[in-house]
């Protein structure tokens, strides 16, 4: 199987890269004295300015049929105000629910001392009303000792 491999492949090659290919009926060669890419750039320019134009005349086009009509437009807004959610109305409550904010962020501090810092019995909630003030060279210690934090 080895021995046949390689010849068919060298047959193969010189076979399909021979210059008396023909070119299918309604077809040119491809004959580009220029640079290819810049032609091709110049053209997809040409295309999105064309597209451009055209989106733009449209657009004129909707905006007198619209303004003639006069309901399209207010349907339009409408549906609009409903998909921003604008129409839904507020949703009232009387103040934050802390103990449940309070929850997370414990549920974030024992799990960075118990996963991290290997240290689960040393996650503990204080609550203290008030003013909250964090000791800042304190916890900057704390973070680059037990975290590698800067």
């Amino acid at each position: 199987m080895k021995s046949t491999f390689w010849p068919v492949c060298v047959l193969f090659v010189t076979l399909s890269t021979g210059s008396n290919a023909e070119t299918l009926p309604g077809t040119e060669p491809l004959t580009i004295s220029d640079d290819i890419a810049s032609n091709l750039v110049a053209g997809a320019d040409r295309f999105l300015l064309k597209k451009i134009e055209q989106a733009a005349i449209r657009r004129i086009n909707d905006l007198k049929t619209a303004v003639s009509t006069g309901t399209e437009l207010n349907e339009q807004r409408q549906k609009l105000r409903a998909m921003l959610g604008l129409l839904d109305p507020p949703l009232q409550f009387e103040e934050l629910e802390l103990p449940s904010t309070v929850a997370y962020e414990f549920a974030k501090v024992r799990h960075l001392y118990a996963a991290r810092l290997k240290l689960p019995d040393r996650a503990q909630i204080e609550w203290f009303a008030g003013p909250h003030t964090i000791n800042g060279k304190g916890t900057f210690d704390f973070l680059h000792k037990h975290l590698k934090w800067p």
